[in-house]
């Protein structure tokens, strides 16, 4: 064409009315494509597959796709469940893969076409039709059994990079060449089964990287085969490269949603019907929604993944089940074998791996659990025992701890720690050992699916002008949460010796997540035994009767009395704690041990605080502990222990605990009880002295039996264990030998001593002292030390004690003071106190004066030691007279040299207790009085002298023979309130 020419026809485009004629056409041409169906011409292109979907409705597709869903590599995702296990917690959770591949080519269908009416000049032909349709309906072609779960199998065993889409890309080559669809081509303008595989597993990382730097197009031609860089945005459709939001999420989020039963739904149809092909700022075409929908893709997809990750994919019974099935997995790979090409026999994660599309294709939900079910294996039956012990009968795992993470955000610094050393420093912190296999540590990411990236950051807008806008900051933005799961899987979940296990596995998990940095360990506290349905001798269970059930014996409307109930303290309602006493300071060690999740940081509870019916028993139990807590000095008496027993707020209202308890007493000396619940009885007995030896007589004959035949059968489990027999549990609910140490500790604390009793606990300790806890050895010891009885036990349990973990300091204080009353110095065990004093990092206050007094009776107070407890001593607080005098008197005999470390305790207790005189005990006041007598107090100690003087003349005390009362031979302090003050830490 000459230049004269291109000059006419440059002025001739130029004349408006031309322009007008020119747009005119072009909008006739866009509503006739608009009008026109898809290639009708070709019978494998006209919309004659009309699947009817429970989510999308009637779905029209075209003929191709129901000759792929007529295959039978594409009919055996009928048998593999969307969510795996799921629907064994979601019982509607049984939709399959097969349904989720139709509606995933539904969504890609219409949007294809949307896309071709709207742009014509986008150019797309029924080739990339059909490619991008056969791409969504097979990109799940290659999901075996259970879905996800076995890529968790698959890792567990060492193959870490095997991925589903490897096999589906080997299932779609197969497919495609059983299918021979006459409308792939390879030519100039592309490979299409090169582009169908490019569909569905992109070279993401590659293609980001390239991205980012914005050389994408230039490398464009070198990563992708299947269509030129003009066509980039159809790689956004199956499987999104630039922000993951793609028509797969959009059919599973509102497919899963809907048979979850979750009511949120993301509005896709809107968000497809708005989506236009623009180019970013490199040049790149890309699918772009309207800057007014970013917050609906935030609030309603981006959340909605976290809420179903949360809810169901992650939720922790869920977890539980996939690390059974994973386990069951492991056995079935060792014995199973599948015929694959040639009669070839391979194992699960063989047939996998080599991608044998004749034995792959068989790994289904039915392959796995045919088998399992039917039991005719016999190298298959340790599968099929644990799928029936853990599926049929659903005896999972217990749940230690779901601990919350915290953000980047809420804790800057704070470093994630690696699941596997997590479970490792658990363990060396447990007071309870269990084998390393049996502790299981899952991590679950709660993000909005490109982990701690912000989707919407990558995804391309555009204003009402056409033009690209991105959202570079989102103050809206919560892209990535954590949690941590730690699950126990003991070989017997109803084993006797694991009842306080989970707790203490619990405790030192949350000791281990709060050192690692967090403020504030927010989690989720150890699930409580369930109890199980009754069986006959053979196991089968027990039909229901058709005969009506005898009406039950009348029971007296006693209310429980006890210690094992108590909730989380600080939410203060009556349904949900239990009424403590006014000084129930001193319970803190051992509730912070039973129930290391609840928070005690203040436990008086005036009856102004309680609601509804708690007002009267508050008031009635606040009143008995005022009487209660007044102590008497006395060489052999049992002063009445600081605390009072905690009473169920769901029992009836009593105007009198005396009789509340009197009641108790006469209902156990007609019926013969569980002896957890008598010890739990007589702990709430010795709380409230009532000492009465007809009971006492009573409940000694019956605790006696008890351990001789906890003796016994402890004695059997370890015969029947070495002889692979099966061992029978002596008692559910509770673990026995802490039965029998804590009804000794009870005992011991009533002044009641049973020679039968003390000599069946005796010979338990000598032969089974190995199963105690280091608690109920210290339990053990303590009694022996109360009662006098049975010294010579001291070397037994210094022997076991040295071999347990690092014990809890309440225990230890325990421990360490019954030693020293005994007088035994065992060299081993010394050096284990010396050693654990060290190291223990904050002791509660309360427990300082005992452990400062065993010490210096022990003769353990070197220079280490007696630095430690100088600067622990420098944070106490909110102690008694008895416990001052206590903690001051042994720190100054401890170290003679050191008189300031001494006035400055002394002119801290003088600025404590000045004031609290008139509340205090009178024998806190006599301690008060021995202390300032004992030593020269500074100035600032005056008013504290002088308010001693008044106490004991008001209340006209006798302080004539203090040294007597207060001091041992002039070189140790006889603390007679100290065996409350350890009883409550029991």
């Amino acid at each position: 064409m000459d230049s004269d020419r291109k000059r006419q026809l440059l002025t001739l485009r130029e004349n408006p009315d031309v322009q007008e004629l020119i747009a005119s056409e072009i909008e006739k041409d866009r509503k006739r494509r608009k009008l026109q169906p898809f290639n009708s011409g070709s019978p494998l292109l006209q919309e004659n597959f009309t699947p009817n979907c429970p989510v999308h409705g009637l779905m029209h597709l075209p003929g191709f796709v129901k000759m792929v869903v007529d295959t039978a590599l594409f009919q055996r995702m009928r048998h593999i469940k969307q969510l795996g296990v799921c629907s064994l917690v979601f019982p509607g959770a049984k939709h399959d893969r097969f349904f989720h591949s139709i509606g995933t080519a539904h969504l890609a269908y219409n949007l294809m076409k949307d896309l071709r009416s709207n742009q014509p000049e986008l150019c797309i032909s029924d080739r990339d039709m059909v490619c991008v349709v056969l791409a969504a309906l097979m990109h799940d072609l290659g999901h075996p059994a259970y879905s996800h779960m076995f890529e968790t199998f698959m890792a567990s065993i060492g193959h870490t990079s095997w991925t589903h889409e490897q096999a589906s890309i080997v299932l779609v080559k197969e497919v495609l060449k059983t299918v021979n669809l006459p409308l792939l081509t390879k030519d100039g303008e592309g490979d299409d089964e090169q582009f169908i595989v490019e569909l569905i597993d992109p070279p993401k990382k590659d293609l980001n990287t390239f991205l980012n730097l914005g050389t994408l197009k230039e490398h464009w031609p070198s990563l992708m085969k299947g269509r030129p860089v003009q066509k980039a945005y159809m790689y956004e459709i199956v499987s999104n490269f630039r922000s993951g939001i793609d028509v797969d999420k959009m059919d599973y989020f509102r497919r899963d949603a809907y048979f979850l039963g979750i009511a949120r739904q993301f509005d896709h149809y809107r968000y497809l019907k708005s989506l236009v092909v623009i180019e970013d700022h490199h040049g790149i075409t890309t699918l772009s929604p309207p800057e007014k929908l970013k917050d609906d893709i935030r609030e309603n997809l981006c959340e909605l993944r976290k809420t179903l990750h949360r809810t169901a994919y992650q939720h922790k019974t869920v977890k539980k089940l996939e690390s059974h099935m994973v386990d069951i997995l492991k056995l079935m790979d060792k014995t199973i074998r599948v015929t694959g090409k040639s009669g070839k026999k391979m194992s699960i994660s063989e047939a996998a791996l080599s991608c044998d599309t004749v034995a792959y294709a068989k790994l289904t939900d039915m392959f796995v659990e045919t088998r399992l079910l039917e039991n005719e294996i016999p190298e298959l039956h340790e599968a099929c025992e644990a799928y029936a012990k853990h599926f049929l009968e659903r005896k999972l795992m217990r749940n230690v701890m779901t601990w919350e993470v915290p953000t980047e955000q809420e804790e800057p610094g704070f470093n994630m720690p690696d699941v596997q050393s997590f479970v490792e420093e658990t363990l060396k912190l447990s007071s309870r050992q269990v084998p390393r296999c049996e502790l299981i540590c899952v991590e679950s990411k709660l993000h909005y699916g490109m982990g701690s990236e912000d989707p919407i950051k990558k995804v391309v807008f555009h204003d009402k002008e056409g033009k690209p806008r991105l959202f570079d900051v989102d103050y809206d933005a919560n892209p990535l949460r954590r949690k941590l799961f730690l699950f126990w899987n003991p070989q017997s979940i109803d084993d006797p010796l694991h009842m306080n296990t989970h707790e203490r596995l619990h405790h030192a998990a949350t000791q281990h997540a709060a050192s690692c940095g967090t403020a504030e360990v927010v989690s989720t506290p150890a699930s409580p035994v369930k109890s199980r349905r009754p069986s006959l001798s053979n196991g089968e269970p027990q039909e229901p009767s058709s005969e009506k059930p005898p009406a039950p014996a009348p029971v007296p409307a006693t209310p429980e009395v006890g210690f094992f109930a108590v909730r989380d303290m600080s939410k203060r309602k009556a349904s949900d704690c239990f009424v403590c006493s006014l000084r129930a300071r001193r319970t803190r060690s051992f509730l912070s041990e039973a129930w290391p999740w609840a928070v005690f940081e203040d436990l008086r509870m005036p009856a102004s605080q309680v609601s509804g019916e708690m007002e009267p028993l508050a008031a009635e139990l606040a009143a008995v502990v005022t009487m209660r807590s007044r102590r008497h000095v006395g060489v052999k008496h049992m002063p009445p222990c600081p605390w009072m027993c905690i009473t169920e707020a769901k029992a009836p209202r009593r105007t009198d605990v005396h009789e509340t308890v009197k009641q108790l007493k006469a209902l156990l000396l007609t019926e013969e009880l569980d002896p957890g619940v008598l010890s739990d009885a007589l702990k709430g007995l010795a709380q409230l002295q009532h000492l009465d030896n007809e009971f006492l007589e009573a409940s000694a004959k019956q605790l006696a039996m008890f351990t001789r035949q906890v003796q016994g059968t402890l004695a059997r489990r370890k015969l029947e264990e070495s002889e692979g027999e099966e061992v029978h549990d002596l008692m559910v609910g509770r673990d026995p030998t802490e039965v029998v140490s804590t009804a000794a500790a009870a005992m011991a604390a009533l002044q009641y001593r049973s020679d039968h009793f003390m000599e069946a606990v005796h010979e338990l300790v000598s032969e089974q002292a190995a199963t105690f806890t280091f608690g109920g050895l210290a339990n053990v010891l303590w009694s022996c030390a109360i009662l006098e009885s049975k010294p010579e036990l001291s070397d037994l349990v210094a022997a076991a004690a040295v071999q347990l973990p690092e014990p809890l300091p309440a225990d230890l204080v325990r421990m360490a003071w019954a030693f020293a009353r005994l007088g035994k110095r065992d060299p081993s065990f010394i050096e284990m106190l010396k050693r654990q004093v060290e190291v223990i990092p904050r002791l509660d206050s309360f427990l300082l004066p005992d452990l400062a007094w065993a010490l210096l009776k022990l003769q353990a107070t070197d220079d280490a030691v007696l630095q430690k407890l100088q600067d622990q001593a420098g944070r106490v607080s909110k102690l008694d007279g008895m416990d001052w005098m206590t903690l001051i008197l042994a720190l100054r005999r401890a170290n003679q040299a050191d008189a300031a470390q001494t006035d400055g305790l002394l002119s801290r207790c003088a600025a404590q207790m000045t004031g609290k005189l008139p509340q205090q005990a009178d024998s806190s006041i006599l301690a008060l009085d021995w202390l300032l007598q004992s030593v020269n107090a500074p100035e600032d100690a005056g008013r504290l002298r002088d308010a001693v003087a008044t106490q004991v003349a008001g209340r006209r005390l006798d302080n004539s023979n203090l040294e007597k009362m207060f001091s041992d031979e002039g070189l140790c302090l006889r603390l007679p309130a100290s065996e409350s003050t350890l009883f409550a830490t029991i």
